[in-house]
C-alpha cells in the first residue's frame, strides 16, 4: 500500500525500515479528525488533516509543504524552524484550503505558490528572518484574517500574482513594507491595517488594483505608494507616517476618494510628475508636516474635488504648474493655497 492511494490522509516521507511501515500505517488508518505532522512532512494533495499540537523546531527546508487541493486546520498549533534559512510553509498546487495556525522563527512564513486558488484564513506569521506572507505565481488566492508581525522583511508580498484577494489582514511591525504588491494587478484588498511597519503601510506596483476601507499608521516611510494605471483606492487613512501620507508616483487612472491623511510628517497627499489624469476626491487632509495636498509640476489632467485641508504646516493646497496647467481644482474647502485664491486652486 502506498501513501498516494489514500483518500483520507495524505503524508509523504521516507519509508527506512519495517518499523517505519507500521507506524505510517497506524496513522494512515486512524480518523482524520486529528494527525501527528512532523517536520518535512508533504500534505497532500487530497485529504484532511487537523494538527495534533505543535510542529518543529524543524530542520527540514519547507517545515513544511502543502499539496493541494487539500484542507489544512492547524488548531491553532504553530510551526517553527531551528535555522532561520529555511522556509516555513510552502504552499503549492491549487485550492489548498489552510487555517488556524502560526509559522515563527523562519525565513518566509507562508510561501503560496502553485496554480492558485489557495484560501489561507486565520493565520499568522511572526518573528520570521524574511517576508511573513509571499504570493506569487497563480492568483485568485484569498487571504482572510491573517496577521503578520514582527518579521525582518515585509509583511505581505504579492508578486507577479493577479487577483487575489486580502480581508481583515493586519501587517504590525515588520522591518519593511506591511503589504507589496509588485507587478501584480486585479488585486483586491479589504479592511485590512498597516501598524508601525518601518517602511511603507501600502506600495503598489500594478494595475487595476482596488484598496477599500485601509489603514496605514505610523509608517516609517509613506502611508501608501502607489504606481500603475487604474488602481483605486476608497475609505482609506493615512496616519502618522514619517513621510507623506499618500503619494501617487506613476500612472493614469488613479483614483483615490474619501481618505483622510492626518499629521504625517511631510505631505497629506502628493500627486507626482508621472501621474497623470488622477482624481482625488472627498479627503481630509489636516496638521501635516509640509503641504496638505501637492500636485507637481508635470502632473496633467489632475481632479482635485470637494477636499477639506486645513492646519498644514505649509500651504493647504498646491499647484506646482503654471496657472495649474490642465489640472481642476473645484469645491474644495481650504486655509491657503499656492497659487494664492481666488485663481485656479478653488
Amino acid at each position: 500500500m502506498s501513501i498516494g492511494e489514500c483518500e483520507t490522509l495524505s503524508i509523504h516521507r521516507p519509508m527506512k525500515d519495517h518499523l517505519a511501515l507500521a507506524t505510517l500505517l497506524v496513522v494512515v488508518l486512524t480518523t482524520p479528525a486529528t494527525a501527528q505532522i512532523s517536520c518535512g512532512d508533504t500534505l497532500g494533495p487530497g485529504g484532511k488533516f487537523v494538527a495534533a499540537g505543535p510542529i518543529g523546531p524543524c530542520p527540514q527546508n519547507p517545515a513544511l509543504t502543502i499539496l493541494g487541493p487539500v484542507k489544512v486546520d492547524f488548531a491553532g498549533h504553530e510551526v517553527s524552524c531551528d535555522a532561520t534559512s529555511s522556509n516555513g510553509i510552502n504552499i503549492e498546487g491549487k485550492s489548498a484550503t489552510v487555517e488556524n495556525g502560526a509559522v515563527a522563527r523562519c525565513n518566509v512564513g507562508f510561501h503560496v505558490q502553485g496554480e492558485g486558488k489557495h484560501k489561507l484564513t486565520r493565520l499568522v506569521a511572526r518573528n520570521n528572518a524574511g517576508d511573513g506572507f509571499v504570493l506569487e505565481g497563480g492568483g485568485g488566492n484569498k487571504l482572510k484574517e491573517c496577521a503578520s508581525v514582527f518579521n525582518e522583511a515585509c509583511g505581505f508580498v504579492i508578486e507577479s500574482s493577479d487577483k487575489n484577494a486580502l480581508t481583515g489582514c493586519r501587517s504590525v511591525r515588520n522591518l519593511d513594507t506591511g503589504f507589496f504588491f509588485d507587478a501584480a494587478n486585479g488585486n483586491k484588498v479589504k479592511d485590512c491595517t498597516s501598524a508601525e511597519d518601518f517602511e511603507e503601510g501600502f506600495r503598489i506596483l500594478g494595475q487595476g488594483n482596488k484598496l477599500t476601507n485601509v489603514d496605514a499608521t505610523q509608517s516609517g516611510s509613506h502611508g501608501f505608494e502607489v504606481n500603475g494605471n487604474g488602481n483605486t483606492l476608497k475609505d482609506v487613512t493615512a496616519t502618522g507616517s514619517m513621510s507623506t501620507g499618500f503619494v501617487i508616483s506613476e500612472g493614469a487612472g488613479i483614483k483615490l476618494s474619501k481618505c483622510a491623511s492626518v499629521a504625517n510628517g511631510q505631505r497629506g497627499i502628493l500627486v507626482g510628475s508621472l501621474a497623470d489624469g488622477t482624481k482625488v476626491s472627498k479627503c481630509r487632509t489636516i496638521k501635516n508636516g509640509a503641504e496638505g495636498i501637492t500636485v507637481d509640476s508635470g502632473a496633467g489632467d489632475v481632479s482635485i474635488d470637494k477636499n477639506v485641508a486645513f492646519h498644514n504646516v505649509l500651504d493647504d493646497l498646491e499647484d506646482a504648474n503654471a496657472g495649474c496647467g490642465t489640472n481642476t481644482w473645484k469645491k474644495n474647502t481650504f486655509g491657503t493655497s499656492n497659487p494664492a485664491a481666488p485663481g485656479c486652486i478653488e
